[in-house]
């Protein structure tokens, strides 16, 4: 349908994954002599291998061929990660096609949120959130060893879970049957409410399994934490962390290590307010200077512009 009803086209932006995206957007650019632009967002086969999606290596093997296929061909290719560059590189592309440009947040749901009925724990203790997709990958076992070793050292802190997933069932399960008092689950709020409850959080939670695709990715919720201007825990290594460093948003932890979480919490609470609200600070403006909404757009444009 494309070929029949597009005109006066300049480029193709295509948005991976899916892979047949970019395969649309690879014959377009070929019979309408365009050059075309892949948005990648998650690695393929890597992730679908990672995440178990698809075990058959037959299947992977192939996933992998036509997306190198694809990436050849491209005029440009835009990735979310310097890490996500360098896997792509490894690949054969030539490292002057491919261009980072982070994500950004849903800015106006986060700065002009609607208020909420949920609340937060009030029982005199520092809450710290992790909002977002309760799955496997976000390693929920770490986070409930975690609470049970700050209950047990009496550490004046709640972990609140917000949102749905998977893992949940099992992780509320595990956290009744170790009788933790400090650890909430709050079910999942329209997106228009998240930012309220964020903005009254004291530190904010990223977490994943220790993975070593995770390493290179940047997950979302990163951006929002950031631009609500709140300090946070990393537990995530590789580019998300750095984004954390340079920024000076926070304290990085070990991935799915239960000690390191609970030794970053307590670092964290155990800060003045001043400073925890000074890393807050930190990171909001970081956020606007570089990952913007207003940044990322005016990178693509010079995408755009470059190969017109």
């Amino acid at each position: 349908i494309g070929l029949l009803k597009t005109r006066n086209i300049d480029v193709i932006y295509s948005y991976h994954p899916p892979l047949t995206t970019s395969l649309s957007a690879l014959l377009l650019g070929f019979f309408k002599r365009i050059p075309f632009v892949i948005d990648v967002q998650d690695l393929w086969p890597d992730t679908l291998s990672a995440t178990g999606m698809v075990k058959n290596k037959k299947a992977l093997f192939l996933v992998g061929k036509v997306c190198d296929f694809v990436y050849k061909r491209a005029a440009k290719i835009v990735v979310l990660s310097p890490g996500f560059k360098k896997r792509i590189e490894s690949r054969g592309v030539s490292k002057e096609k491919v261009e980072v440009i982070y994500n950004w947040c849903n800015e106006p749901l986060l700065n002009d949120f609607q208020e909420t009925t949920v609340n937060l724990p009030d029982n005199g203790n520092l809450n710290l959130v992790f909002a977002g997709n309760l799955g496997y990958a976000q390693g929920l076992p770490t986070i409930v060893n975690a609470a049970e070793i700050l209950q047990n050292n009496e550490v004046n802190v709640n972990i609140i879970l917000l949102g749905d997933g998977v893992a949940k069932s099992e992780a509320i399960k595990e956290s009744e049957f170790k009788s933790l008092r400090n650890l909430f689950f709050i079910p999942r709020v329209p997106m228009q409410q998240v930012g309220a409850i964020l903005s009254k959080s004291d530190m904010l939670l990223v977490h994943l399994t220790d993975n070593e695709l995770f390493e290179i990715t940047v997950p979302s919720r990163t951006q929002a934490y950031l631009a609500m201007g709140k300090p946070i825990i990393m537990g995530v290594a590789g580019d998300a962390a750095d984004l954390i460093s340079k920024s000076d948003s926070g304290i990085i932890c070990e991935p799915d290590n239960a000690t390191s979480l609970v030794a970053a919490i307590k670092e964290l609470s155990q800060l003045s307010v001043s400073k925890r609200e000074q890393m807050g600070l930190n990171g909001r403006s970081f956020y606007y200077q570089a990952l913007s909404l207003k940044i990322g757009v005016s990178k693509f444009i010079r995408v755009f512009e470059d190969i017109i």
